[in-house]
């Protein structure tokens, strides 16, 4: 929408999801902007988006993607990812919750960490919207734990991060899980229990897989 400078409509126009355009109120040219980085051609009905053109008629681009299968989409004619997975308008998904690893690429360790996403996202595209915002410098995240608990993710990101640092190959980082949650004396704390429930869940699966 655009205003004049007495405050008055001059121009409005309302978009579907892909960009195309549903109403217009006023002069097509008078705003050559879609969504965002997209700048629209009305003589070849194209955005223009930097490094190629996109169709909003058709929702996707007439070139291929510039970094290729690197973009983690299999279409690389696509445009981006379907937000309406990202909400779970009714509370009906679960999470899945994975304990990942990844070198390190300021120190050349193993850096072990924790995540979850919904259940309708894939192992790859909870990782790496993960990746996506991460505080380390890392190489791609690698999955070694996926559970739906999230007592056994806790015990499960303490249980690798030690098992790295007996084998030296821990980077610099703190525990999963702080001291002062595990019990002593016998007593068990959240923090045992969280360890419990990992190893009761990977022990489970260690026999369905010799089996």
């Amino acid at each position: 929408m655009a205003i004049d400078t007495q405050g008055n409509k001059v121009w409005e126009r309302e978009l579907d999801i892909y960009g195309k355009v549903r109403k217009l109120q006023g002069d097509k040219w008078f705003m050559p902007f879609l969504y965002q980085g997209q700048y629209y051609d009305v003589e070849t009905e194209l955005a223009y988006n930097r490094f190629r053109y996109y169709s909003p008629d058709t929702g996707a681009y007439i070139s291929q993607d510039p970094i290729g299968l690197a973009g983690n989409n299999p279409n690389i004619y696509a445009y981006v990812w379907d937000t309406n997975t990202w909400i779970d308008v009714f509370g009906l998904l679960g999470k899945t919750y994975i304990v990942y690893q990844a070198i390190d690429l300021d120190t050349g360790k193993i850096y072990t960490g924790r995540t979850s996403g919904d259940d309708n996202l894939s192992i790859r595209q909870i990782l790496d919207k993960r990746q996506s915002g991460h505080h380390r410098n890392l190489g791609q995240l690698q999955e070694v734990f996926v559970t739906n608990s999230y007592e056994a993710v806790r015990g499960g990101e303490q249980y690798y991060i030690e098992e790295m640092r007996k084998k030296g190959m821990a980077t610099d980082q703190i525990n999963g899980i702080a001291e002062r949650n595990f019990g002593k004396n016998g007593a068990k704390k959240k923090g045992d229990l969280y360890m419990e429930a990992f190893h009761a869940e990977n022990n489970k699966k260690k026999i369905t897989c010799s089996e």
